[in-house]
């Protein structure tokens, strides 16, 4: 079994700041793919959210991530863009579904 995982976050952004939102996850974006491990970075949405689906090649390295100073500046940055609290899920490969990394 793969050790690889991905993440999901789902925002929701005030009224009038999906904008600032998704220049700050782009930016976020741009320093998180040169970091060891990072397989993905895809950036979605709709009128009411904004998703981000990352996929790293182990959880050791989502771990250091995490803990990176990148994301202690994403999560202040949050601070007076987001309606309430980020939904996150971290999930892992189900056998058999290799493909599920291409989303």
């Amino acid at each position: 079994m793969s050790d690889a995982i991905a993440v999901v976050a789902m925002f929701t952004p005030l009224a009038g700041k999906a904008d600032e939102l998704l220049e700050e996850l782009a930016a976020v974006r741009d320093r998180t793919v040169l970091e060891d491990g990072c397989i993905r970075y895809a950036l979605l949405r709709n009128d009411e959210k904004i998703v981000l689906i990352e996929h790293w090649r182990d959880r050791e390295a989502f771990d250091v991530h995490s803990a990176g100073q990148n994301i202690v500046d994403f999560r202040a940055a949050l601070q007076g863009r987001v309606d309430g609290q980020t939904q996150v899920q971290r999930l892992t490969p189900v056998p058999g579904e290799a493909d599920a990394a291409r989303i």
